[in-house]
């Protein structure tokens, strides 16, 4: 998530944060509507072990003239959308990062989003929400080990779906969740370079993930992948 604006930081002392900013919404350098997004989070370090980030957002963000600015859909009436900045989107995001040791540290990250009315006029409003959970130790430098866990929750469907088991007599799902789980080893080979084997399983409550016969879905997916990390510092 990224955000397009203006903010102001105001840190009096190194235990004590605050930023504010107004945006274009979220995820857009350019508004899809007259209206503008608020935020703010204030970070809290109680000990040089443990800093806490408390955070969020809120403003419209649907689009508030159809067709939205270069949209080829054609077949949709130019004109106003009715409402469409008085349905609010809304993010309440949590981190907290804790390092007892110079060789230990976990960190935690957990988010509540809703959106009222998600698509137009008359329909429900959306909540969704997901938190993360991870540790990594250094195992003997240059050598560690990290794991992660994830679970996510869509209430009705519209940000990760609910597709139907066409191979199930059973009424596809009303909402939507996933649980994944990360373990992830990484060596130091230089002092600008860091290798990392990431090995993460998703599981999900209805078949969202292409399997490996074409047309066909599953309701896991186990993937691996070898990276690299460049610092330039």
């Amino acid at each position: 998530m990224f955000f397009t604006g203006l903010r102001f930081d105001y840190a009096p002392v190194d235990a004590f944060d605050l930023k504010l900013f107004v945006a274009n919404g979220w995820n857009n350098s350019i508004d899809n509507n007259t209206a503008k997004t608020f935020g703010g989070q204030i970070m809290l370090k109680p000990a040089d072990s443990l800093i806490f980030y408390v955070g969020g957002a809120a403003g419209p963000e649907q689009t508030d003239f159809l067709p939205a600015p270069g949209s080829t859909m054609a077949t949709m009436t130019p004109g106003p959308v009715p409402g469409a900045d008085s349905h609010w989107r809304g993010i309440v995001d949590l981190v907290v990062d804790f390092n007892p040791l110079s060789t230990l540290s976990f960190a935690l990250n957990a988010d509540y989003d809703t959106e009222s009315q998600f698509t137009g006029i008359g329909t429900p409003n959306e909540v969704w929400y997901g938190v993360n959970l991870g540790v990594k130790w250094v195992v003997a430098d240059p050598f560690a080990i990290a794991l992660r866990g994830e679970y996510f929750h869509d209430n009705h469907c519209n940000i990760i779906g609910c597709p139907a088991d066409p191979t199930s007599t059973s009424a596809p799902p009303t909402s939507s969740s996933v649980e994944s789980g990360t373990l992830t080893l990484s060596y130091v080979a230089a002092s600008h370079l860091t290798l990392m084997l990431d090995n993460r399983v998703d599981a999900a409550n209805s078949k969202i993930f292409e399997a490996m016969t074409a047309g066909t879905f599953a309701k896991t997916m186990f993937t691996t992948t070898l990276g690299a990390i460049i610092a330039t510092k």
